[in-house]
């Protein structure tokens, strides 16, 4: 087979498990991305993976109409099997008409277009009153930032999921803890030895440790976001994205989800964990850019400033703030939040540009490098906001070259 480029040295499949067991598989996929170029194909222990390395090439592979299909099932994981009942949530599960389905139902549950965004940035405006009467309370003393903005995100997705404030801002931790001892497991250098060698979670050391501490706070995640709302739901008076979900399950053509409540605990969970941690780690890379980039810091704030004043902030004002969504498109290029994302699994054996990806090849994402690529960005190593901007001020449109 005419298999793209990539390590075919004897020892690759130690190096790949070395990598895994110091934390530092993501560095040897860049090392691999400017060595073998676009995309580097690999085999471990029997899984192959095919890594892409340029933006160019993903936009191909996963947008294409001649591709993107062949590429639609998220294979499920070691993490998936541990917590969301082996494929049954919204993030790592074969495409098929449930999946379709479930993609329906999670637009109609978040709501967030006509009505659904003001109740919505309702949610946020009230709890970011909270924070800042929080942050008052230090007046001048250090605190710690990044635990406050994780607080009033959990409080927030957890208002969104039960439809009431918790009476402890303390009770959504529980999901916290589960969404960071999912993630750990969910690390691909972690997932992938754990799939490959899992009498590995029997034997105590680093792979048991994430297994038993998501096994642990499964349970207590399914009672809080799940148990716990069931017990007091009424049918036709929806509180949260739970209650919806509730309701959902009785809808004809909604069997399956209620002859198997486990679909609807994988939904919910996979909610919180598709909002949590990334947004939390972007709202923490923010501000850390923010710190240390003084001159971007003012001129953000000016423009707030100059367009919002006084008023409340919503997404009305969005399109009048070039330089902000700028700032933003800036900090997620800087700080790259999930370097090795977006794992796909080829559904066939996929021919492009003379090479062939076998099936079942597990296709990921290395954002990481691309993000950081000097063939792509001017000063890759620079925070600068002005890249995503033309010569008048104006954000660059979703098709230039720069913003692809």
């Amino acid at each position: 087979k005419n298999l793209p480029p990539g390590p075919r040295e004897w020892n690759t499949n130690w190096k790949i498990l070395k990598a895994t067991w110091n934390d530092s598989f993501v560095e040897l996929a860049c090392e691999w991305a400017k060595k073998y170029g676009p995309i580097t194909f690999v085999n471990c222990l029997g899984q192959q993976m095919a890594l892409l390395n340029s933006p160019e090439l993903v936009r191909k592979l996963f947008s294409s109409d001649e591709y993107k299909l062949l590429l639609a099932d998220r294979k499920t994981r070691a993490a998936t099997r541990f917590a969301w009942y082996n494929g049954k949530d919204l993030l790592f599960t074969q495409f098929d008409a449930i999946s379709i389905q479930k993609r329906r139902m999670f637009f109609k549950v978040i709501g967030l277009y006509g009505e659904g965004v003001d109740k919505f940035e309702n949610v946020v405006w009230e709890e970011m009153e909270r924070l800042f009467a929080e942050i008052e309370t230090f007046q001048g003393k250090d605190m710690d930032l990044a635990a406050s903005l994780s607080r009033s995100l959990k409080v927030i997705l957890y208002i969104l999921a039960i439809g009431d404030r918790p009476s402890d801002l303390t009770i959504p931790d529980i999901l916290e803890e589960y969404d960071n001892a999912f993630n750990k497991l969910m690390d691909v250098d972690i997932d992938f030895v754990v799939s490959k060698i899992p009498i590995l979670t029997k034997i105590p050391g680093k792979y048991k440790q994430a297994v038993d501490r998501l096994i642990i706070a499964k349970k207590s995640a399914e009672e809080l976001i799940y148990f716990h709302p069931k017990k007091t739901h009424v049918p036709g008076q929806p509180r949260g994205m739970a209650d919806l979900l509730f309701d959902l399950q009785k809808k004809p053509g909604n069997e399956w989800m209620d002859k198997d409540p486990e679909h609807v605990i994988a939904f919910l969970v996979s909610l919180f964990f598709a909002a949590h941690v990334t947004t939390r780690a972007s709202l923490v890379g923010a501000f850390l850019c923010l710190i240390n980039y003084s001159n971007v810091a003012n001129r953000v704030q000016e423009e707030v400033d100059r367009v919002i004043g006084s008023d409340r902030p919503t997404l009305k004002y969005r399109s009048s703030m070039p330089y902000t969504r700028a700032t933003i498109l800036e900090i997620l290029r800087y700080v790259a939040q999930v370097p090795l994302n977006s794992c796909r699994n080829a559904s066939v054996d996929i021919n492009f540009d003379g090479m062939i990806i076998p099936k079942d090849t597990l296709v990921i994402v290395n954002s990481g490098y691309f993000f950081r690529d000097e063939k792509l960005w001017e000063e890759p190593g620079t925070f600068k906001p002005e890249r995503f901007l033309d010569n008048e001020g104006n954000l660059l449109p979703v098709d230039h070259p720069t913003r692809k």
